[in-house]
């Protein structure tokens, strides 16, 4: 072998080493980026989770005793949700238009959240369940899905 043979011989293992290394390196790279910055404790994700549910339920509480400034001070100005029975959406002057014409107190046992989860991304939360309306002797009158998401 000669020494050219050699030295290109051994110029080639340390390419493949640092080939090799500079993979590796990458892959760690990209495992350290892929992490989430913003690390919360298990303990602030339940607090953030209930702090949605308590807002959900001063919705509620709102809706039953019709109190409508409460749900005012929820919602975005910029709140829009689809009315399902006329195909259109409605912001939140429109809504609570409605509320104030429309409500009436009710008892907390004839309108009530039922299996409702609360799951949080990063600073916006979304809560899902249904809003379940019950006449007085308890049947129910109406199930309503809902996904409220907050910013």
């Amino acid at each position: 072998m000669t020494l050219t043979e050699a030295g290109s011989a051994l110029f080639s293992k340390s390419c493949r080493w640092l080939t090799v290394a500079l993979i590796v390196a990458s892959c760690l790279l990209i495992q350290v980026l892929a992490q989430p910055l913003d690390r919360k404790s298990k303990t602030d994700a339940v607090q953030e989770k209930a702090a949605v549910a308590r807002l959900e339920d001063q919705w509620l509480s709102a809706l039953n005793t019709a109190k409508v400034d409460p749900i005012a001070a929820i919602l975005a100005d910029d709140f829009v949700r689809p009315a399902p029975d006329s195909g259109q959406f409605v912001n939140k002057a429109d809504l609570l238009a409605y509320y104030r014409s429309h409500l009436k107190p009710i008892s907390p046992e004839q309108r009530r959240i039922d299996d409702m989860t609360v799951t949080v991304y990063g600073t916006t939360a979304i809560a899902r369940g249904f809003v379940i309306r019950s006449a007085a002797d308890g049947h129910v009158i109406s199930k309503l899905l809902f996904t409220d998401v907050f910013v």
